[in-house]
């Protein structure tokens, strides 16, 4: 008796799950009624994917040449199954999204450098900066063309100030 009540209760789980996937009345009520918590909800396509690549570059002072900016992730032969490193990656590449689009909505220096991607971003080009012993430190987003955007070369979307690497405070501002 007790297989065929949980039995059902899968089933009708699976059920719920399914059902709400898709926009639709019904996917509401349940959200409503249960919760998005009992009942997971996926999503699996972006509705806006990325069309291009993205990385992160950074230089000694305005007028140097940019480097990329490289994580230290490692690759084990059960990294398909469980690679964590790949967080790191994940992490950076929603941390320049976010700046990216901070930039289409404000003007203000001042409020993209007290944003959070924008400090967490410079914090990781500061440890890159600190391991080069240099003193200064400028961070830039670069989209690179992928044969599917029709960016025909790389393009610096976002600039950062010029900063102290030991504090992180702003020396020149970007234009």
């Amino acid at each position: 008796m007790r297989e065929i009540i949980l039995y059902q209760f899968l089933i009708a789980w699976v059920a719920l799950t399914v059902s709400i996937q898709m926009p639709s009345p019904l996917a509401r009520w349940v959200i409503r009624q249960i919760g998005p918590v009992l009942v997971p909800r996926w999503r699996l396509f972006a509705p806006k994917p990325g069309v291009n690549d993205v990385k992160v570059c950074f230089r000694h002072g305005i007028g140097e040449r940019w480097r990329d900016l490289h994580l230290p992730i490692q690759r084990r032969t059960f990294s398909f199954l469980w690679n964590p490193g790949r967080r790191q990656l994940k992490v950076l590449l929603d941390l320049t999204e976010e700046l990216k689009q901070l930039t289409a909505a404000t003007e203000s220096a001042i409020q993209m450098e007290m944003s959070l991607s924008y400090r967490a971003l410079l914090s990781r080009v500061r440890v890159a900066a600190r391991e080069m012993q240099w003193t200064t430190v400028q961070f830039a987003i670069v989209e690179i063309p992928n044969g599917f955007s029709g960016v025909s070369r790389e393009r610096i979307v976002f600039s950062s100030a010029l900063h102290h690497v030991s504090t992180g405070a702003a020396i020149v501002r970007a234009s």
